[in-house]
């Protein structure tokens, strides 16, 4: 199972379908409302609205991290 980070901005639907996302990206489970700097769920789908750009330095290890709809949008 992955272990991923989606980053999107609030209102961008990542909990209404948090399912289907958890389907696309082959993971176990859900954390929604994840919080930057916390330990990641190994095989969890990890939903936050945290900018990518705090995750230059600090991306956790063992989890890949998607952005969705930031485009524009600044830190």
């Amino acid at each position: 199972m992955k272990t991923v980070i989606l980053t999107a901005p609030q209102g961008w639907g990542k909990t209404r379908n948090a399912e289907a996302l958890r389907k696309q990206y082959g993971c176990s489970s859900i954390v929604d409302n994840w919080r930057y700097g916390s330990q990641p769920t190994p095989g969890a789908l990890h939903l936050t609205n945290r900018h990518p750009s705090h995750f230059r330095n600090n991306k956790p290890e063992l989890a890949t991290l998607v952005s969705r709809g930031w485009d524009g949008i600044a830190a």
